[in-house]
């Protein structure tokens, strides 16, 4: 009985202080700003939100896109402002939130490109990183973008969540969530932490989230509604890391089922390893160091495609 009531008391204490978050969000947070550190862009959110161009692009996605695309190179090759408004270790709701607030401004984006991969749907490996959008949320230009019972939800799913996965791995040897801080640092991309991989991936597999695969079916429907281009792509990742991902071409098979049924495109590009030297363009299993080559080859490739279309 006490225990019944200790836990009580520890979720009205819980939900208390959600309630609380959110309405510091409504009333207080618009003097928060875009700084991020290096868990995202920081700049480009600040161009996205206060620019107005006619013709822009998005990145979206988690770490694996905030290394591999330059967004400023994007756009000189593009001819056309691109921001990469990606954040570390994000799921793709936090995408889908992120595209529905850039949608509410007056002039909506061209192209949106999200980076999936094998671990899209994993909910341990990715997240929802509340406290990041509250700047987002509250740069939308219309006033009813989110309504108080959504953000109430935000904050419960995400700090609620956030504390109690806290807690419940407070005693390991290994904190099973999982978070990026890409500073860009060089690692040797042969090299895999195993334990901190299988931490998070104890069988090796990734597996599918199907609240997060509705998100995903959601950005695609989110653009098809607007007119946008929406291309789908698998940033680098190293041969190693690929043989432990057990059900890898399970993933990434039901990606592209997704995209061809809906029209979308998807390309994997996790073989691009290497520049035209033969240098390693990895600083980890994962993440790119050299984005300007990978940001290269990634117009070659949808620049090709567009322009095969126009000829059609």
């Amino acid at each position: 009985m006490t225990r019944f009531i200790t836990k009580c008391f520890y979720f009205i204490i819980l939900g208390l202080f959600s309630i609380g978050i959110s309405l510091f969000t409504i009333f207080f947070a618009p003097k928060l700003k875009f700084e991020f550190g290096n868990m995202a862009k920081s700049e480009d959110y600040i161009n996205c939100y206060d620019n107005i161009v006619n013709d822009y692009s998005v990145v979206l996605g988690n770490s694996k896109a905030l290394a591999a695309i330059d967004g400023k190179y994007l756009s000189e090759l593009m001819h056309k402002s691109v921001y990469n408004l990606a954040y570390s270790s994000s799921n793709l709701k936090h995408s889908k939130i992120i595209l529905k607030s850039v949608l509410s401004k007056s002039i909506k984006p061209n192209n949106v490109f999200l980076e999936v991969s094998w671990f899209s749907f994993n909910n341990k490996r990715t997240q929802l990183h509340t406290a990041s959008l509250v700047p987002v949320i509250l740069s939308t230009r219309r006033e009813n973008f989110v309504s108080f019972k959504e953000v109430l939800m935000l904050f419960k799913k995400g700090f609620l969540n956030d504390i109690i996965n806290y807690l419940n791995s407070r005693d390991n040897a290994i904190n099973t969530i999982y978070t990026d801080r890409w500073n860009g640092n060089i690692q040797n991309p042969n090299q895999i932490n195993k334990r901190e991989f299988y931490s998070v991936f104890p069988d090796g597999e990734a597996k599918l989230d199907e609240k997060l695969f509705d998100d995903l079916k959601e950005i695609i429907d989110l653009c098809v509604q607007n007119n946008i281009r929406l291309v789908l792509f698998t940033a680098s990742e190293s041969n190693e890391f690929k043989k432990c991902q057990v059900d890898r071409k399970l993933i990434l098979a039901t990606l592209q089922e997704l995209a061809s049924s809906h029209k979308t495109e998807f390309y994997d590009l996790s073989n691009i390893l290497s520049d035209e030297n033969g240098s390693s363009i990895l600083s980890d299993s994962h993440h790119v160091s050299n984005e300007r080559f990978f940001t290269e080859k990634f117009f070659q490739k949808i620049n090709k495609v567009a322009n095969a279309a126009l000829t059609h």
